[in-house]
């Protein structure tokens, strides 16, 4: 089965924990400095997420083969994960531009990368979301894992490319709620 065929499949299955996902990730307080003020820091942040040791090494050949690009959407509309055109993607409205929700999305193309799971918000989602969270934006990653525990949403921690450099970057260096390339670590 392919990826296009996976996803015509799981289509059809519920999604029985995005209700508890989408109530952890309200319970995480993601602070003022780390939103992001336009749509270019949000391309930015994908960019250098997806340009990380970390990234190649826990995706491997998909994250070698295939670029993950970001497109913005109506602020009504609710942010996405997919295959557009050809192309990985994900697509970010207004009210979503905070590292959280990019994780988010980008946990959902990691998620059909390596678990062959295309949509939804189950355990392998969960694993591949708390592994971006944790290296892109560490500061939340404890809240997340706190606020799945409390929701009983079970927790796979899987160390695949855990070894590679976290991003550090003081709030203090981030301009307009965005990363600087430059600042970060990889």
């Amino acid at each position: 089965m392919n990826l296009v065929d996976a996803t015509a499949d799981a289509s059809c299955v519920p999604d029985a924990d995005q209700d508890a996902v989408y109530s952890a990730e309200d319970a995480v307080q993601v602070p003022a400095q780390l939103r992001f003020s336009n749509f270019a820091d949000v391309e930015a942040f994908v960019r250098d997420t997806v340009d990380r040791r970390f990234w190649h090494d826990r995706y491997g050949p998909m994250a070698d083969l295939h670029s993950v690009v970001v497109r913005p959407s109506r602020s009504e509309s609710r942010s996405s994960a997919g295959r557009e055109d050809g192309t990985w993607s994900i697509r970010m409205a207004r009210p979503h531009w905070n590292p959280l929700i990019v994780a988010h999305e980008l946990a959902h193309v990691a998620a059909c990368w390596r678990h062959g799971v295309p949509k939804g918000h189950a355990e392998e989602f969960r694993a591949e979301y708390l592994s971006i969270v944790r290296h892109v934006v560490p500061e939340l990653a404890g809240a997340l894992f706190r606020a799945f525990a409390d929701r009983c949403l079970t927790q796979r921690v899987d160390l695949t490319g855990w070894d590679a450099p976290i991003l550090h970057v003081p709030s203090c260096h981030r301009v307009r709620g965005a990363i600087p390339l430059g600042a970060a670590t990889t």
